[in-house]
């Protein structure tokens, strides 16, 4: 039976959650679930020691239907901010996986991966908007929800707006955002909220505001 018994990914290197392709062992080689890319059993500790995977603690078992597709492992730290928020990642996983540091997902492709993080990006924006406004902290969750998507319009919007070099980096911010409603989404915080500080802007500021066509 197919095994996952790593995964693309440098937890070291994360604000307490990271996520990559899994590398199945199919008894006869290590294959990265998204390339298809083989390596050898003896090339694997070779990986791992590099940093290009991540061991999980115990191998997770999956059907052959399973394994063929695009597994993906998110890893979530149990140290992680908002944990309890986090562990949504758990919704529609196939499996999970604990250690005593941290607690795995294991999805069958990205839209599965997608679609619980949809879930925990929305309560981080909301902790960040109403609990943690004007701290530190409020940054933290930022950081942890670009992890799970880079290219989400609120978070890069409040990236923007925690950033002393605010008009830089809403310049990169807008670039990793898609055109048309992502767009305009973000500028609806833009134009409706705060700096980053003081009072959190009103739930109308998030929804999306008119953009001209050369945004």
């Amino acid at each position: 039976m197919p095994r996952v018994v790593a995964f693309e990914g440098n937890p070291g290197a994360t604000d307490g959650v990271t996520w990559g392709a899994a590398a199945i062992d199919d008894g006869a080689r290590i294959v990265n679930s998204v390339t298809r890319f083989e390596v050898s059993h003896s090339e694997l500790a070779t990986l791992v020691e590099q940093g290009t995977l991540v061991v999980l603690p115990t191998p997770v078992d999956l059907s052959p239907s399973d394994a063929s597709g695009g597994v993906l492992v998110a890893r979530v730290s149990k140290t992680a901010p908002r944990y309890a928020d986090l562990q949504r990642l758990r919704r529609g996983a196939l499996v999970q996986s604990e250690s005593p540091e941290a607690q795995h997902y294991i999805h069958a492709n990205k839209e599965s991966l997608t679609a619980a993080a949809c879930d925990v990006i929305d309560a981080l924006v909301e902790a960040a908007l109403y609990e943690h406004w004007g701290t530190a902290f409020a940054g933290e969750l930022v950081r942890v929800g670009l992890t799970l998507d880079s290219s989400n319009p609120s978070l890069n919007a409040l990236w923007a707006y925690q950033n002393r070099h605010r008009a830089f980096v809403e310049n990169v911010a807008r670039s990793n955002v898609e055109r048309g409603n992502g767009r305009r989404e973000m500028t609806g915080v833009r134009r409706g909220g705060p700096p980053f500080q003081g009072e959190p802007p009103s739930p109308s500021s998030l929804q999306p505001a008119q953009e001209s066509s050369a945004s």
